[in-house]
């Protein structure tokens, strides 16, 4: 019987790295970097151009959302190529996003099973911080609004200095910008135009002293949840 091997990977601390910072702007930029992370057509597309995979044969996603997701291969060496890769390219993709990974051999097993073991095994590594780059040393300058290492001048009229998450996240959402292109979310208000989109709190909230509420959707486990329903299902038998 053929080894087939699991390879699943997972944000964590979703809520904290998309309120980091405060601007309305950055939170819209760390939300579409999270949604294209676990995009299955987007994640089809890097394993085959940017990870050199032959043909979209040699794995299979079979569930990608929120951040994470579960890709099926079937070739050991490639599996360990990405596995080794994945996190350069992750925090290329979204800095100071933490990302956990695991790669499991799936020999004989359902995959309610595997992925199962998968999971306790990304739980345990959610207990291991990542290391944070660039290193805040004794004389670096720091990002007033997150209090991390300061990369470069955003070039709005305030000139305030901003760290390496917070450029990707501006970066990414002037590209939704100049592309004309709506996060999925803004698509579900019934927002028609990338112009529509709000660029402060201060265009929401208004005059001085009003009060805005931000709604935070906590989804934690709830991958679990399914896998869980899904081996209750399966021992039912036919």
């Amino acid at each position: 019987m053929m080894t087939k091997y699991l390879f699943s990977f997972a944000a964590k601390g979703l809520q904290s790295y998309i309120m980091r910072g405060g601007k309305l702007r950055d939170m819209v930029g760390a939300t579409s970097l999270i949604d294209k992370l676990s995009d299955k057509k987007l994640l089809t597309e890097r394993l085959t151009e940017s990870f050199g995979l032959a043909t979209p044969e040699d794995f299979a996603v079979i569930q990608a959302a929120a951040g994470g997701a579960r890709i099926e291969f079937t070739d050991k060496a490639k599996a360990e190529e990405v596995a080794r890769l994945w996190p350069l390219w992750c925090h290329a993709w979204a800095p100071d996003l933490d990302v956990v990974q695991c790669l499991v051999p799936w020999d004989g097993k359902s995959y309610g099973q595997v992925s199962q073991e998968a999971g306790a095994q990304l739980e345990r590594a959610r207990n291991f911080p990542a290391p944070r780059m660039p290193e805040a040393g004794p004389f670096v300058k720091r990002a007033p609004r997150t209090g991390e290492p300061a990369v470069e001048t955003d070039h709005a009229p305030d000139k305030e200095l901003i760290d390496l998450a917070s450029k990707r996240k501006r970066a990414e959402r002037d590209a939704l910008k100049s592309a004309r292109e709506l996060p999925p979310v803004a698509a579900s208000f019934g927002f028609t135009d990338a112009d529509q989109l709000p660029k402060d709190f201060t265009e929401i909230s208004g005059a001085e002293k009003a009060y805005l509420a931000i709604v935070h959707a906590d989804g934690n486990r709830l991958g679990q949840m399914f896998l869980d329903v899904g081996q209750a299902l399966a021992s039912l038998g036919p």
